[in-house]
């Protein structure tokens, strides 16, 4: 069985890793890796970063920002009583809110948007792709301070799996799902970042 537990991401976590069978993370450095699971066999699977950021920006990154900025507001709660239905549940704190079910969510930060940022709709589309290129400034930001602390570093690889060389089933598979994911707003933040 395989999971990636929210510790085990980037390996930053002060919570002792638990191992699993299989214990997936985003680091590519043999001694962050061995630190925190000491004598494990470890498998890297290179891929494009870019191509690999793009996806987990698409999947989760911009979501994520969306949700860091708005949810630091402590008018949330009173928003969120304001245009409440009778159907939604009633909430005591912010955390409650992010815990609400992802429709009413969608519909509440959506609304709250509009409420904080009552302007036309050109100025509301220029927001929004504004925030998609902050969101994905930060993620790719981000990432490339991570990767820069802890830099590849391949030497107690069991096996190193490049996915752009191999020609296995699996590398078509993960090639072919990095290839699902395009944005003309990510690639332009970073070329801008990577010139």
């Amino acid at each position: 069985m395989s999971c990636q537990l929210f510790e085990h991401r980037y390996l930053l976590s002060p919570v002792v890793p638990v191992v699993q069978e299989y214990t997936l993370t985003h680091s590519m450095n043999s001694a962050q890796i061995n630190h925190a699971f000491p004598n494990e066999p470890i498998v890297f699977i290179k891929s494009n970063l870019q191509q690999s950021l793009r996806r987990e920006w698409l999947l989760h990154g911009n979501e994520r920002y969306s949700k860091k900025k708005t949810s630091n507001d402590s008018c949330r709660i009173e928003h969120y009583y304001a245009i409440k239905d009778q159907s939604w549940p009633d909430i005591a704190s912010s955390a409650a809110l992010e815990c609400l079910p992802m429709h009413i969510l969608k519909e509440v930060n959506a609304n709250y948007l509009k409420m904080t940022n009552p302007v036309g709709v050109i100025q509301t589309l220029a927001l929004t792709y504004a925030q998609k290129i902050e969101s994905a400034y930060e993620n790719i930001h981000w990432h490339l301070d991570y990767y820069k602390k802890y830099s590849e570093d391949f030497s107690n690889a069991e096996m190193i799996i490049d996915i752009e060389s191999a020609d296995t089933t699996f590398s078509k598979v993960v090639k072919n799902e990095l290839n699902l994911y395009s944005s003309e707003v990510f690639d332009d933040v970073w070329n801008t970042l990577n010139d």
